[in-house]
């Protein structure tokens, strides 16, 4: 077969471009720092995403089941209260929202409710399912609390002590929801009740399961508690539980040391002048004895 001399050229630049290519491999492997190796790389299956980023969506007649289970305790799913109506869930906002507190679904409910049908679907083979979740989007969450354009992270945490920061422009998406429902009835405790973050455009692990805890921030996060909801190996309050008297809105304190009372006072509407104060007490519980924490409610509240 005869070829013409562009061709011949062109197949000749062909080849040349080729073992460049695999002459510049081969000499960034041989170069590669002496401290670094090689890796298996995991096999991933990519999400089905449309080309605007987002998630497909699926009728009611393609919903099913989900397939597998994956929790950080051993796969064993932690008791706390599963029913969504009885839910209190605690809300930070760092000072990047007018409202903290106690989350309950009375609070949720007044949203507007928004249901959709997508693929979960882990970077592993299982957890996996086509499904429809029901609840309300997390923007109408964060606009109900009053949250300000500074606030740029939310950190979400779950029962098993797993937890996610996720940036609010992605929380803010219209198919990002806080779901209480899973195929119209209440999601079961395996798949992540009370209430579970859906993040449909991103795998798995990003929709959190059994949340407990909801913040915000207009900077950066503390490590969180790496211990599951409810465990506690000390008979001194962890910094977690002492947190919770600011998030229930405790408003006087009283602790005990060397035989005398101390006395700690957060008077309503004085911002976060008083909410430092309280902190600031809080934080020596761990040298003092907790006497007594009055006037406790519950609810959302201006801080």
């Amino acid at each position: 077969m005869k070829i013409s001399r562009r061709e011949s050229m062109q197949l000749s630049a062909g080849a040349l471009a080729s073992f460049s290519g695999l002459a510049v491999s081969q000499a960034a492997a041989q170069t590669a720092p002496a401290g670094l190796a090689e890796t298996q790389l995991r096999n991933i299956s990519s999400l089905p995403l449309k080309p605007d980023g987002s998630a497909p969506e699926y009728t009611p007649q393609e919903a099913g089941t989900i397939t597998g289970v994956l929790w950080r305790t051993k796969n064993q799913t932690p008791e706390i209260e599963f029913d969504y109506r009885k839910m209190k869930i605690k809300l930070d906002a760092r000072g990047t929202a007018k409202l903290s507190g106690t989350l309950t679904f009375p609070d949720l409910e007044k949203l507007p409710r928004h249901s959709y049908v997508t693929l979960l679907q882990c970077g592993a083979a299982t957890p996996r399912g086509i499904v429809k979740w029901s609840g309300v989007r997390f923007s109408d969450l964060a606009n109900m609390v009053g949250m300000q354009r500074f606030a740029s992270y939310g950190r979400l945490m779950g029962s098993d002590g797993y937890y996610i920061d996720e940036d609010m422009a992605t929380l803010m998406h219209p198919q990002v929801v806080l779901a209480w429902l899973l195929n119209d009835e209440p999601i079961p405790p395996q798949h992540g009740a009370p209430l579970r973050l859906i993040v449909p455009f991103r795998y798995g692990a990003r929709s959190l399961k059994a949340i407990t805890d909801i913040q915000f921030t207009a900077t950066t996060f503390a490590p969180a508690p790496t211990k599951p909801a409810g465990h506690s190996t000390r008979s001194r309050p962890r910094r977690e539980q002492r947190l919770d008297l600011v998030h229930q809105g405790v408003r006087e304190l009283r602790l005990a040391q060397f035989g005398k009372v101390f006395q700690y006072h957060c008077f309503p509407g004085s911002g976060f002048v008083g909410r430092h104060t309280l902190l600031a007490a809080i934080a020596q519980i761990d040298c003092c004895r907790l006497v007594a924490a009055t006037e406790v409610h519950e609810g959302l509240c201006a801080v």
